[in-house]
Order: C-alpha cells, then sequence, then structure tokens
C-alpha cells in the first residue's frame, strides 16, 4: 500500500513541476513579446519625432544609467550598490518607455486640437484654384 502512495505522490510532484515548467514558460513567452512590443514602440518614436527633447534627455538617462551599471560591475563594488545601479537603470528604463508612450500619444492625430470644421473645409476654399482651370 505504501508503494502506491509513494507512487501517486510521485505522478504529484511531477505534475506539478510540469505544471510550474509550463506556466514559466508562458510567462516568458508574454514577457518576451511585451519587451519587443516596448522596443519596437521606442524605435518608432525615435523614427518619427526626432527632434523630441524629451526622448533624448530620456535616452541619454538610460545611457547613464548603463555607463553607471557598467562601471559598478567592472569595479567589484558592494552587492547593495550593483543592485542600487540595477534598479536605477531599470528606471531610466522605464522612463524611455514612458516617455516614448506619451510622444507618441501626443502627436496622434485623435490627441490634436480639431482644425477647421467640415463644412469649413468642403464650402469654404475655392476647390478650382490651383488647378490650371
Amino acid at each position: 500500500m505504501s508503494s502506491s502512495h509513494s507512487d501517486g505522490l510521485e505522478r504529484l510532484a511531477v505534475s506539478l513541476t510540469v505544471l510550474v515548467l509550463e506556466i514559466t514558460f508562458f510567462l516568458l513567452l508574454v514577457g518576451l513579446f511585451l519587451l519587443v512590443r516596448a522596443l519596437h514602440l521606442i524605435i518608432m518614436t525615435f523614427v518619427k519625432y526626432p527632434r523630441n527633447k524629451a526622448l533624448w534627455f530620456a535616452f541619454g538617462g538610460v545611457c547613464i544609467g548603463v555607463l553607471v551599471a557598467g562601471i559598478g560591475y567592472a569595479w567589484v563594488l558592494p552587492m547593495t550598490l550593483q543592485l542600487m545601479f540595477d534598479e536605477l537603470l531599470g528606471l531610466s528604463l522605464i522612463i524611455l518607455f514612458t516617455t516614448a508612450w506619451v510622444v507618441n500619444t501626443y502627436y496622434n492625430q485623435w490627441c490634436l486640437p480639431p482644425g477647421e470644421p467640415i463644412r469649413t473645409q468642403v464650402l469654404g476654399k475655392n476647390w478650382w484654384s490651383g488647378n490650371g482651370i
């Protein structure tokens, strides 16, 4: 009887291990997908609006964060400082992503102030000017 009981426990342990591995793999895929989407947003925002100062300040913060974290690992600093530098780098990446999202949303056509009313656009302009007629 104890042999069948231990077999059942082994099967339960194996199935729980497989379940944990499947959940971990799924979360890893979701995290990778979100990372690619965030990188795509940042790159496309830089391509669309290369002269936006807020983006460049946020990017400069990321560069400084990478530099400080690299120096923290190059010099053997206490683990507390290395963790602090890693957190600052993560915070600067979050700020860059948030800034890219805000800039992209700010320049979105749905967020821009309305132009002329459609009535003025259609009735108030001469349609034949510039057509050579």
